[in-house]
């Protein structure tokens, strides 16, 4: 926190407006549960594949983890 704090004084960033990130650092991501929507799950169900890697429209895998 320190090293950003300094950083951002040396950039010249005002911190007031980056005040969110500051403390999405210190705290970490929003409350969230680890749940998506399940949208790939019911297509899974809707179209009856047998994985799910099958219906994710982005998929990722090695060699392509293009973000």
């Amino acid at each position: 926190m320190d090293v950003l704090m300094e950083r951002m004084e040396e950039m010249g960033l005002p911190i007031k407006q980056y005040e969110w990130y500051i403390d999405l650092r210190r705290h970490g991501t929003v409350k969230h549960s680890g749940f998506g929507l399940g949208l790939e799950r019911m297509l899974l169900f809707a179209t009856g594949m047998d994985n799910i890697r099958d219906v994710i429209p982005f998929p990722r895998y090695p060699g392509r983890a293009d973000l």
